[in-house]
């Protein structure tokens, strides 16, 4: 299970053309999309990030931290996206839409029915 949606913007269309299908690929867009909405509608800047934790890790560019999330996924096809709350009922890489909140995100993950979460 891959989540923390604002972690993806910038790689977002790599997730996308691993869906297995159409429905997958829109629910996909749709997950990304809203997210970014919230972002505008809270006047919240879409691309400032990387934090400055990154940047002293060597992240120059939200692209750059955006491969690194999309790269956990490795290549996995994308079977179902979640929305926050909802139960895994598909094998395979499932995307939850969550925040980048570390204890949102976790709490997202449990709540999905996840036994173990993997900081990497």
């Amino acid at each position: 299970v891959l989540t923390e949606v604002p972690e993806m913007f910038g790689a977002e269309r790599i997730l996308m053309s691993h869906c297995r299908d159409e429905a997958t690929f829109e629910k996909t867009v749709t997950m990304v999309n809203d997210f970014k909405q919230y972002f505008i509608a809270h006047n919240q800047p879409i691309y400032e990030n990387p934090s400055p934790g990154n940047k002293a890790g060597g992240i120059t560019t939200l692209e750059e931290k955006s491969l690194g999330c999309t790269q956990k996924a490795g290549a996995s096809q994308v079977v179902d996206v979640l929305r926050y709350g909802e139960r895994l009922s598909t094998p395979g890489l499932n995307l939850l839409s969550a925040p980048g909140n570390d204890a949102v995100a976790t709490s997202a993950l449990a709540g999905a029915g996840c036994h173990m979460v993997l900081f990497s």
